[in-house]
C-alpha cells in the first residue's frame, strides 16, 4: 500500500467502527471518507455517519463491511485562499502560516493523486494506449433493422479482442430504447454491440477478429432493433497486431 501525506487507509474488519486519522488538516469539514468494498473496486464515497472523536478518530456508523478499504482523506480547498493577507495591515504569523499551510497540503495532495495513478499501473496503460487504434463509426436518422453505419476500412493491422482491456466502446444514442448492432467485418458477423438506455456499452465478441488492410477488411454496425436512433456515433478502440 503506498505512503499518503494526506490520507490513512485501513483494511475494515467488520467489527471495529471508529479509524484513525494520521495526517493534519486545516479544517474538519476538509476531511472525507471513501470506501473501496465488494460491489465496486474503486473508492466510493461513504454514505453513513461521520463523527469525530477528536482530530486523530472518526467514528463510522454503520461499520464498513470486512475486507473493505476505508480511505479517510484530506482535500484542502483549491478554488481560493482560506485568507487574504492585505496591505497595510500588519502580516501575523499565524495568518501566514494558515496560507503557507493550505498551499502545502494542497501539494501534498496532488502528489497523493499522482500514487493513485502509479497504483493503477498508469504506465501500463499510456504503453498500452501507444498500441491501439480507434475507429469512428457515425450515422445519423436511423430507423429500421438492417441498417448499416460504416464499412471503415482499417489503415494498419488491428485486432478485436472480446473482453479485453484495451477494447473500448463509446456511443451516443436515443436513450429510450436499447440498442443492438451486429458488428461485421466485411459482411461477416462477427459479434453484437448492446448500448442499454442508460450509455452502457457491451461488446460480445466470442473470439478474437483481426483486421487487415491488405486485404481490404472493414468495421461496420448493423441494426437489428427498431427505434428511433439519431445522432448516433460509436468508437471503438482495436489493439495493433505485434510489429505494427
Amino acid at each position: 500500500m503506498p505512503t499518503f501525506l494526506s490520507r490513512t487507509e485501513t483494511v475494515s474488519d467488520g467489527t471495529t467502527a471508529t479509524f484513525a486519522i494520521d495526517f493534519p488538516f486545516l479544517d474538519r469539514s476538509h476531511v472525507g471518507v471513501f470506501v473501496t468494498g465488494l460491489l465496486a473496486n474503486y473508492p466510493t464515497a461513504y454514505t453513513g455517519t461521520v463523527t469525530f472523536n477528536s482530530n486523530s478518530l472518526v467514528t463510522l456508523s454503520p461499520v464498513p463491511e470486512a475486507n473493505a478499504l476505508v480511505s479517510i482523506r484530506r482535500a484542502t480547498p483549491i478554488d481560493d485562499l482560506i485568507d487574504t493577507l492585505t496591505a497595510p495591515s500588519t502580516f501575523s504569523a499565524d495568518e501566514n502560516n494558515l496560507i503557507y499551510t493550505q498551499l502545502l497540503y494542497l501539494i501534498q495532495e496532488a502528489l497523493d493523486a499522482g500514487l493513485d495513478l502509479e497504483d493503477e499501473g498508469i504506465l501500463a496503460i499510456l504503453e498500452d494506449l501507444r498500441y491501439t487504434y480507434d475507429i469512428p463509426l457515425a450515422g445519423a436518422f436511423l430507423f429500421e433493422d438492417n441498417d448499416i453505419i460504416g464499412p471503415v476500412p482499417v489503415t494498419r493491422p488491428v485486432r478485436l479482442l472480446p473482453g479485453a482491456p484495451g477494447t473500448r466502446a463509446k456511443a451516443l444514442v436515443n436513450p429510450l430504447v436499447t440498442h443492438i448492432f451486429d458488428i461485421l467485418k466485411n459482411n461477416t458477423v462477427v459479434g453484437e454491440v448492446t448500448v442499454a438506455t442508460n450509455g452502457a456499452v457491451t461488446i460480445d465478441v466470442q473470439n478474437a477478429v483481426d483486421f487487415n488492410p491488405a486485404a481490404n477488411d472493414a468495421i461496420s454496425l448493423r441494426t437489428t432493433t427498431p427505434g428511433d436512433l439519431q445522432n448516433f456515433g460509436m468508437t471503438f478502440r482495436f489493439i495493433r497486431l505485434a510489429g505494427e
